[in-house]
């Protein structure tokens, strides 16, 4: 059941398409004009790019170790790409050749800077963004010149690969210059201390301290030691911190913000926690405590959750600073500014910690005698001094190393290419979602439409409303008929519009070969199961309303049951607007209507009283008195007409006044029969016509009249087709109904509305008409007719 069901939505889903394909197309093509217009007015849009990648600089030097954040540092990058200053330096780089490839503005002031323009024009137009999980960023540019793209990305490349070297040659020289000072301040330090210590020596004539002296003397050397260096690795640092203020200052004075100082409260405590953390490790540290016990494993857990909040706090300030200064080199400069604060911050509650230590011992030695403790002290300066001035000849070295190496922080991976393919606009893309859109607005469009009409979708609706059969589905016959509109025997002396209908309803003959005379000739069969032409001899063919095509569709049956060697008659009982004369080229008096007022009036003649000499049965005699004095006539030589008719009214022979009256009428009548069956080209078919027009042909149609002329007929032809009027218009077509052996309803799906079809059967049932089937014409549910039709092409061909 359910497929079934999936099956008629797709073929109403499918005939609605088939149906308004024309809508669809016009929808797709009045959606992609404007695009194909648009693709070639636009003038087209280049990209080129670039990838550098950002190495680490391993330097083991504690007092440079100033890296900013992953993230914060990518971030500085990127916004210094986007800068002014930086646009600034890749248009001083730019050589001349590129630099001619900047379309100039149409209209200008006098006061146009084009260095200016030129500047802002690689700002808007460059763009950068970082490679996931890499260190790498990728850089392009967009202009409507693929040459100035690529010169513009190979030198924004070499100019943060510049600036990158820069930076970084500038820091390690400064903490150098710095070291240089320390070295001379500790070499003559050192050699003070050693001059006193000998002279100390040499006058008290001490050599040595007891054992519990020479270790707190250690202890507390090496603690000063640490100190020393710490002071140094801060002095180093606050260093830096000057070095990056006096470029801050050369890249812009007075535009940097505050954004090095922590001044929010939150950020304060966060300070102040960290340095409490610190201090609480150096002190478990002096205590003996390893790093692995587990206080001092949270102390340190704490201590990074600090550190990672307080950066947090400080990225949050820088990159609000970003918004406000628009030179991103400043911008770097200060957020490495709160990375080294950070830094200093720690270091400094380290100091507090050990000079709190540092007291402690001294305390302790000041105890002790004063000539031991004078030693002690001399000692423990002089392996102080020589410790921090070893240290600072190490690093001094590592420094001259480092700055000789002038290793470059960013590596340029790929160089941009010359771009080929514009990537505005993109004509491929922008037809295929033209073309996608205009497809769904004619769909839309068409299935609105469709849902809209209230018409016949398929045939199972109509087998559903009215219980009939569908025994034939006609396919279009403008597709299937080629367009071809022959001119036949029939039709040469017609208007065009004869021609047509006299070729579409005549194309079982005209063109057997053909997939709409094989769909009639199957409706023949279809009708001859039902019994047409064996049990059923009269068949009346009507339609719901005028154009359904009733008059083409009985036409053609005829045919093929006339090819099939049935002795066929064609009547056209439509009395309002016959067309079936057209058809075989033949006028349409002496017809239909001719016979039923011949027979009114004989019956009107025979219902008056009868003369005083009449008996009952004097008709009977009459009649055969005629067939006598007809067969006399015959053989005297009566003339005949063209047509092989009897030509006229026979002569009266005389007799008592009634006879000779009903005489009159018989003899007439009788020729009418014989003269209004007209022959056509075609062999065992026979047409009787319309007739004489008649203002009110319903009141001739009595149920006497009528079932007379079916029975005369019915003696001499195997099959009688009866071509009626509209059932919905005429009610002469619902008497006709009641009369024959079978009606066949012709339906047009475009026309036929389901009201329609359920007034039909009402009309139908209540003349206790035997409906032996429905004939869907012009419908569209054709999909198999198109292989049939290539069937019989190719078949003709052949």
């Amino acid at each position: 059941m359910q497929s079934n069901d999936r099956q008629e939505i797709l073929s109403v889903l499918t005939s609605v398409i088939t149906r308004k394909k024309w809508l669809i197309a016009c929808a797709v093509i009045a959606v992609l004009i404007p695009i194909f217009y648009y693709n070639e007015t636009t003038q087209p849009t280049y990209e080129s790019s670039a990838m550098v990648v950002f190495e680490e600089i391993q330097v083991d030097i504690a007092s440079i170790d100033y890296n900013m954040s992953h993230q914060i540092f990518f971030s500085n990058q990127l916004v210094e790409i986007k800068s002014y200053s930086f646009a600034k330096d890749i248009y001083k780089a730019l050589p001349e050749r590129a630099l001619s490839k900047f379309k100039q503005p149409d209209s200008t002031f006098s006061d146009f800077d084009q260095t200016e323009y030129i500047v802002s024009v690689i700002q808007q137009g460059i763009a950068a963004f970082p490679v996931k999980a890499s260190n790498i960023i990728s850089i392009s540019f967009r202009s409507s010149s693929p040459v100035l793209c690529q010169e513009v990305v190979n030198t924004a490349a070499k100019i943060l690969e510049i600036r990158n070297t820069e930076n970084k040659k500038a820091g390690v020289g400064g903490v150098r210059k710095f070291i240089n000072e320390q070295l001379d301040q500790y070499k003559a330090k050192l050699d003070s201390s050693e001059t006193r210590l000998k002279a100390f020596k040499e006058r008290y004539n001490i050599t040595s301290v007891d054992r519990e002296t020479e270790g707190i003397t250690r202890n507390l050397t090496e603690l000063e030691v640490r100190y020393n260096s710490l002071l140094t690795q801060i002095a180093s640092l606050r260093q830096r911190l000057i070095s990056l203020d006096e470029k801050m200052q050369e890249q812009q004075k007075g535009l940097v913000p505050g954004s090095t100082e922590i001044g929010t409260t939150w950020a304060q405590a966060l300070r102040d926690r960290l340095i409490k953390l610190n201090a609480d490790q150096q002190r478990l540290k002096a205590q003996g405590y390893s790093d692995d016990h587990p206080k001092m494993r949270e102390l340190a857990d704490e201590i990074e959750k600090v550190k990672s909040e307080l950066t947090t706090q400080m990225k949050g300030l820088t990159e609000g600073n970003n918004a406000v200064d628009p030179v991103a080199q400043i911008e770097k400069y200060a957020s490495e500014k709160i990375d080294i604060q950070l830094q200093v911050d720690a270091l400094e509650a380290e100091r507090i910690d050990m000079e709190r230590t540092m007291g402690q011992y001294n305390r302790e030695l000041s105890t002790m005698p004063d000539k031991e403790f004078m030693l002690a002290r001399l000692i423990r300066e002089r392996e102080v001094n020589l410790k921090i001035y070893q240290r600072l000849l190490e690093r001094h070295e590592e420094a001259k190393i480092s700055e000789a190496e002038q290793t470059k922080s960013v590596r340029i991976i790929d160089r941009a290419g010359l771009p080929l393919d514009p990537i505005s606009p993109n004509k491929k893309v922008n037809l295929v979602i033209g073309g996608m859109m205009g497809l769904i607005i004619g769909l839309l469009i068409a299935f609105v439409m469709e849902f809209r009409n209230n018409t016949i979708r398929s045939h199972s609706e109509v087998e559903r409303i009215t219980g009939w059969p569908i025994i034939a589905m006609i396919p279009w016959m403008d597709k299937f008929s080629k367009g071809k509109f022959k001119k036949t025997k029939y039709t040469d002396n017609s208007k065009e519009s004869d021609k047509e209908r006299s070729y579409r309803a005549l194309i079982s003959s005209l063109e057997p070969h053909t997939v709409i005379a094989e769909a009639y000739r199957m409706m023949r069969t279809n009708l001859q199961f039902s019994g047409i032409g064996r049990e059923y001899k009269t068949l009346l063919v009507t339609s719901l309303a005028p154009g359904d095509g009733k008059t083409t569709t009985i036409a053609n049956l005829a045919v093929t049951f006339a090819n099939f060697g049935t002795r066929t008659l064609m009547i056209d009982s439509d009395l309002r607007i016959p067309r079936g004369h057209t058809i075989f080229g033949v006028e349409k008096e002496m017809g239909v209507t001719d016979l039923l007022v011949a027979l009114n009036e004989l019956d009107n003649s025979l219902a008056q009283p009868k003369s005083a000499g009449q008996e009952n049965g004097a008709v009977v005699p009459v009649t055969a008195q005629t067939s006598e004095t007809e067969a006399k006539r015959q053989q005297a030589g009566g003339k005949k007409a063209k047509n092989g008719q009897p030509d006229a009214e026979p002569e009266s022979d005389g007799g008592n006044a009634g006879a000779g009256h009903q005489r009159d009428r018989l003899l007439p009548l009788r020729t009418l029969f014989q003269r209004v069956i007209k022959p056509t080209n075609i062999a065992n078919l026979h047409f009787l016509s319309s007739g004489t027009r008649l203002n009110d042909p319903s009141k001739f149609l009595s149920i006497k009249s009528m079932p007379l002329i079916l029975q005369k007929f019915g003696n001499i032809y195997n099959t009688i087709l009866i071509d009626s009027g509209p059932l919905l218009l005429v009610d002469e077509t619902l008497m006709l109904a009641g009369l024959v052996d079978a009606v066949v309803v012709v339906v047009n799906p475009e026309k036929c509305e389901p009201g329609m079809l359920v007034k039909a059967k009402k009309l139908l049932d209540s003349a206790k008409a035997n409906v032996v089937g429905v004939v869907l014409n012009n419908s569209e549910e054709k999909q198999g007719y198109e292989q049939y039709y290539s069937y019989y092409d190719a078949e003709t061909e052949s």
